[in-house]
């Protein structure tokens, strides 16, 4: 199976993906956090804004819900897979603001590389997905992830280029090997 370019247009079935999910599936409470900072900043007066402490669990079920409401809410003029990309942007900057995101940063020497190398540590941290660096290199990085439940060919794709951004890179090209809903290779470049 080769990488390709995510598919960034077709409509997408959280339903299904709930359908599919195991119930205990769970993430930290930041994945939320990023998304209701970006509701509060475009559509302060959402029902869909509410606390979440950072650190605690709560349901995969409700973050997808969560994405899939606020996807179409703030970006209603996007494709749903793009908007969930540009929202999954936000994870690392979130996470940077953190005392934990801060250590992560400066442990990591300012390199996106030895970032990339830590990025088990941190999806151990917020979620039930296993991160698996396969391979790194100066402008890229080759992550497998397993039990990644939110909408891994856009909304992840969004978090590497996120974290890309988070070491002053530009994200180049991001491709992906899917193997189930839950289960993708991702290939991620980067430039300075």
């Amino acid at each position: 199976m080769e990488f390709t370019p995510p598919d960034m247009t077709s409509p997408l079935d959280a339903a299904e993906r709930l359908a599919a999910m195991p119930p205990e599936a769970s993430v930290k409470g930041l994945f939320f956090s990023t998304v209701i900072g970006a509701l509060r900043e475009k559509c302060p007066d959402s029902e869909l804004i509410k606390n979440y402490d950072h650190f605690s669990n709560y349901s995969c079920a409700e973050l997808i819900e969560l994405l899939d409401k606020s996807s179409k809410a703030l970006y209603p003029e996007l494709p749903q897979r793009q908007a969930l990309r540009l929202l999954g942007q936000r994870l690392f900057q979130g996470f940077k603001k953190t005392t934990a995101g801060m250590l992560f940063y400066t442990a990591a020497g300012h390199r996106i590389d030895n970032g990339f190398q830590m990025i088990n540590s941190i999806y151990n941290l917020l979620s039930q997905t296993k991160a698996n660096l396969l391979e790194v290199g100066e402008d890229y990085a080759i992550i497998s992830l397993t039990d990644a439940w939110v909408f891994p060919t856009c909304y992840h794709i969004g978090t590497y280029e996120g974290a890309v951004m988070l070491f002053n890179k530009k994200p180049k090209e991001v491709l992906v090997k899917e193997y189930s809903l839950s289960n993708v290779d991702v290939l991620c470049r980067w430039e300075d």
